[in-house]
């Protein structure tokens, strides 16, 4: 139960960020004032952020293997009352690679290096390579979704690589998998019908090929970012597509009621000449305050790494059209310098982004990204 992991975390008080402050604001207000403002504006878009802070979170002591052992986060939740943080790699010791720390009044519950917390659920060890937590806009269900990048054939082996799990926010420790069969407890089964959305002109039924790397959940539909697609791992297009399926939630049992569609396919290097390439989906995330997607979109050339945020309302999901997000100080897309992979809404006007550098030395501030740590971003709209 929440309650007790609340306790938890007071009683071991293990619970920590590294951080690097970087620009703040003119003028900080209070989290309360902030959210006030925020709340009597709720049809307002928001479309001009920066950034205010960024550092580094401990995914893990520093151990003797460390250098062969990278934190590779990739997946960011802030359910309400923690914040949650899952890699796409094992984390050492045999520990979940989904972890946690406390989140009270803007701060970060410290004094310890590490996270307060590995959650404990024996469906945590099910799903291999996560990538992105959703949130219901009621907040009662939180959902975590795998790559779906591999599968093998005539065996049961990778099929942990697709799977999506979810769960009460209330209860961690009651974790359930979305399209789970007697036959197989992951969600193959929904492979084949995203793998048939997939359609280009050399697979006209569908790739073989595709990583997901996006997830969204407004009342009744779940979406999916898809950043990958084609032959093979090797041999793919970089995508910005999103799929869409109906849900409900009876009795604590999630289930989609109907197949996923195509909802959009955004091209970026067409809109945005400009920017980087390739550009592709690294998180998708709803905002139920404002009525619109916040997207994420990196890119990675050896160890040339960044990122971008954009916005896209329901209207705008089928126009193909993406809003991006404008840097209030110097005009400009807001950019990262750090190849991100997740954001997850704290208030109505601020963002917290995780980022995966795979295993390059990235840096904030004067610090230098250890091989146990990811760095973070905090975004705060006008």
């Amino acid at each position: 139960m929440r309650f007790s992991w609340s306790l938890i975390l007071l009683t071991v008080s293990l619970l920590t960020f590294t951080e690097c402050k970087t620009v703040q604001t003119p003028s900080q207000t209070s989290t309360t004032e902030t959210d006030r403002k925020a709340s009597k504006a709720t049809s307002e878009k928001r479309y001009t952020a920066t950034i205010t802070q960024e550092g580094f979170i401990d995914c893990f002591d520093e151990t003797a293997d460390a250098p062969a052992v990278w934190c590779e986060a990739s997946a960011i939740l802030f359910d309400g009352n923690d914040i949650l943080v899952a890699s796409d790699k094992d984390v050492p010791g045999g520990k979940a690679s989904v972890f946690y720390w406390a989140y009270r009044n803007d701060e970060f519950t410290r004094p310890g290096q590490k996270p307060g917390g590995y959650l404990t659920s024996e469906a945590f060890s099910i799903g291999k390579k996560y990538e992105d937590f959703a949130l219901t806009p009621n907040g009662q269900y939180a959902f975590l979704t795998t790559a779906f990048d591999r599968v093998k054939p005539d065996s049961k082996e990778w099929n942990g690589y697709n799977t999506i799990l979810y769960w009460n926010t209330n209860n961690r420790n009651d974790v359930k998998v979305l399209g789970a069969t007697p036959d197989d407890p992951t969600s193959i089964s929904l492979r084949d019908q995203i793998s048939r959305l997939l359609t280009s002109p050399e697979f006209p039924n569908g790739a073989p090929y595709f990583k997901v790397e996006g997830l969204a959940a407004t009342d009744d539909r779940l979406y999916l970012g898809i950043r990958e697609e084609g032959a093979k791992y090797d041999a793919f297009q970089y995508k910005i597509k999103l799929l869409v399926a109906p849900y409900r939630i009876d009795q604590g049992q999630v289930s989609l009621t109907g197949p996923f569609q195509v909802a959009a396919d955004f091209d970026l290097a067409t809109a945005y000449p400009s920017l980087p390439k390739p550009l592709a989906i690294s998180s998708l995330e709803y905002d139920k305050v404002h009525d619109q997607f916040y997207v994420l979109t990196s890119y990675e050339n050896g160890e040339q790494l960044g990122a971008y945020l954009w916005t896209v309302d329901l209207e705008n999901l089928g126009a193909n059209k993406l809003r991006p997000v404008i840097d209030y100080r110097n005009g400009s897309v807001l950019k990262f310098d750090h190849k991100a992979e997740d954001l997850t809404i704290i208030t109505p006007r601020r963002l917290m982004v995780i980022h995966d550098d795979d295993r390059v030395l990235t840096k904030v501030g004067t610090q230098t990204r250890k091989p146990n740590q990811s760095a973070y971003s905090i975004v705060e709209f006008r």
